[in-house]
């Protein structure tokens, strides 16, 4: 279950309470790429079957979309319900096919034709997606704030405990694991008093060395509860002060993980991808670099805790309650145009 599977659970709960929904599962769950690839295909053949059994005036196909070869699929599932004079609304979750041209996204734009509409996470990625395939004319910008919830602020005072970085997420180096551990050692090493809170399944052999490598030498330091379950981020990260996020993922285009620690009143530290700049709290830009990602948590440090560490947690929650109306109102209006 991750980010786009959650959000697409979302939206169908929603859309559910006002029309009638018929959904088709095209994952498949298995460790062979071979049987991952039949897998797929059948499962949206079986979608496809749908497609054409269903008989009516206003249909629509909804699709929470791919970001790598999986678009392929969906580009075939998409000639079929528009040979069948279906609409088509096409949620994307992915920046891969926006920072460079992607065939499969061409073709999906393409066949999908002017009238259906593409719901976006940012105006940023509304941006470069008309800029890159023209056909993509019809937009919505739907935050994915719209799906978390704002949690209790459960934080000790401040000034008697450590600064608490927090770092949820599958921990890998894609997701930026070892900027996360590298950040934290460097401020232990500039004498201060910090604490590393880490949540999430290890990714592979590499974190797990890393880990075991870093708790050696800090386990004083770092909480590691392993991975939890969804309803348990929100308490974890109200406990924590900053959340870091310098993902290099390059499908990264708004993590739920990151409006997450914002509901929590979490400020977050991200690197400059996908929607970052449209979620970064006021006063706290996404970081270029490895370098300046350090500097700036090095610079909350140095002034831990501070009344300007407090006005960026409201900062947080104030920015959070702007995207979730925008969002809110977003929503009203996918409704209508499924309606219309």
């Amino acid at each position: 279950m991750n980010g786009a599977a959650r959000v697409t659970r979302e939206v169908f709960e929603r859309l559910a309470e006002e029309f009638d929904v018929r959904t088709c599962d095209t994952g498949a769950a298995t460790s062979s790429r071979s049987r991952y690839h039949l897998a797929r295909v059948w499962s949206y053949a079986r979608a496809a079957a749908r497609v054409m059994r269903v008989h009516g005036r206003r249909r629509v196909l909804y699709i929470g979309g791919s970001g790598g070869t999986g678009l392929w699929y969906q580009v075939v599932l998409i000639a079929v319900a528009r040979a069948f004079r279906w609409r088509v609304v096409f949620h994307h979750h992915s920046y891969a096919y926006l920072r460079r041209h992607s065939a499969a996204m061409s073709a999906l734009t393409t066949l999908a034709g002017e009238r259906s509409l593409h719901v976006v996470l940012c105006p940023d990625m509304e941006k470069l997606l008309v800029g890159r395939y023209p056909q993509a004319c019809n937009t919505l910008v739907v935050s994915n704030a719209l799906f978390v919830q704002q949690v209790d602020d459960s934080r000790q005072d401040a000034r008697a405990r450590p600064l608490r970085l927090a770092h949820v997420s599958n921990l890998s180096m894609e997701k930026g694991f070892d900027v996360v551990l590298n950040t934290f050692e460097r401020c232990l090493r500039a004498g201060h008093d910090v604490e590393l809170h880490l949540a999430g399944p290890l990714a592979g052999p590499a974190e797990e060395k890393l880990l075991e490598q870093t708790l050696r030498r800090f386990a004083d330091r770092i909480v590691y509860p392993g991975p939890i379950a969804n309803d348990q981020v929100g308490d974890f990260m109200a406990r924590a002060d900053l959340f870091l996020f310098p993902s290099r993922y390059k499908n990264e285009a708004e993590p739920l993980v990151v409006l997450e620690a914002m509901a929590s009143g979490l400020p977050s530290l991200t690197y400059d991808v996908g929607c970052s700049r449209s979620l970064a709290t006021p006063g706290l830009p996404p970081a270029a670099a490895e370098r300046d990602f350090y500097t700036a948590v090095l610079a909350i440090a140095d002034g831990w805790p501070s009344e300007d560490f407090d006005e960026l947690r409201r900062r947080s929650r104030d920015h959070l309650a702007d995207l979730q109306r925008g969002a809110s109102d977003a929503m009203k209006r996918l409704m209508v145009w499924i309606r219309d």
